[in-house]
């Protein structure tokens, strides 16, 4: 008997020292994800002609939201926001990948539309864990504003005017990392002196109460109708905040990833 005592005791031990270890490297996971996020300083990105503030709060300790930009030659930026199916490890994994692989084709491939074919193939032709990842693709023209984007599955962004609000709804494309293959339609949008571009992901929308009542994309609307002369950081605090009053308290499932784009 008292050596299934001590049995018990040092198996409860390990299992305490396992899971200590696997919270440690979690927490390094997660430091490491945030990381691979664009710094937002100062001095970087650095231009005066836009402002651009972003938020990325995973579910867990690691999660499957990214949000990314970056320059492509001295007047082009690229403005990316993104959400890998599924939660945990594998989505932070496949998220790594696709933001990597979106990157690089954008960077090496002039025209947008393929660009995202070529790196929908890339994350095709190694993905063994059939995951996907939904998008929303722009190349901004910083001197006229003009922006080109494709939607590959993902929400709708809100253009935000000083005189109205609206969801850039477009005929979506498929999901990346679904089928090899399919082609994407380049659209476009104009950015006006002033205006700002609201990104975000289906955790914001979906970020449910204890009434299981949705934030909706009405409700987000509507907020956002509101804030359309606010500064990008206010509006993301503010859209924050608003969430956080409507789930009350309750332990949410998904990631919440949003990104404010004003052109000046």
């Amino acid at each position: 008997f008292l050596i299934s005592i001590m049995t018990f005791i040092e198996r409860q031990r390990d299992i305490t020292l396992a899971q200590s270890r696997l919270q440690s490297e979690l927490e390094v996971a997660s430091v490491v994800q945030h990381s691979l996020l664009p710094p937002i300083t100062d001095t970087f990105p650095g231009r005066k002609e836009f402002e651009i503030r972003a938020i990325m709060e995973t579910a867990k300790e690691v999660g499957g939201d990214f949000y990314d930009f970056f320059f492509v030659g001295p007047e082009k930026m690229a403005v990316i926001i993104a959400d890998v199916s599924g939660k945990g490890v594998p989505a932070a994994m496949f998220m790594a990948t696709a933001k990597l692989t979106l990157q690089n084709a954008i960077r090496d491939i002039p025209d947008l539309a393929n660009a995202v074919r070529t790196a929908n193939d890339n994350l095709c032709a190694r993905n063994e864990a059939d995951m996907f990842v939904t998008a929303w693709i722009g190349l901004l023209d910083i001197p006229t504003g003009e922006m080109e984007f494709v939607c590959a599955g993902h929400n709708p962004p809100v253009l935000m005017r000083s005189d109205r609000v609206e969801f850039v709804r477009v005929k979506s494309g498929l999901v990346l990392g679904g089928m090899e293959g399919i082609p994407y339609r380049k659209e476009t949008l104009t950015l006006t002196s002033g205006s700002r571009l609201f990104l975000y992901t289906d955790g914001v929308t979906e970020a449910e109460n204890e009434f299981h009542e949705l934030f909706t994309e009405k409700r987000l609307g509507t907020r956002l109708d509101l804030l359309r002369d606010k500064e990008p950081e206010e509006i993301i605090n503010s859209i924050r905040s608003d969430i956080t009053s409507h789930v009350h308290g309750c332990e949410q499932f998904d990631d919440i990833t949003m990104l404010c784009l004003k052109y000046n």
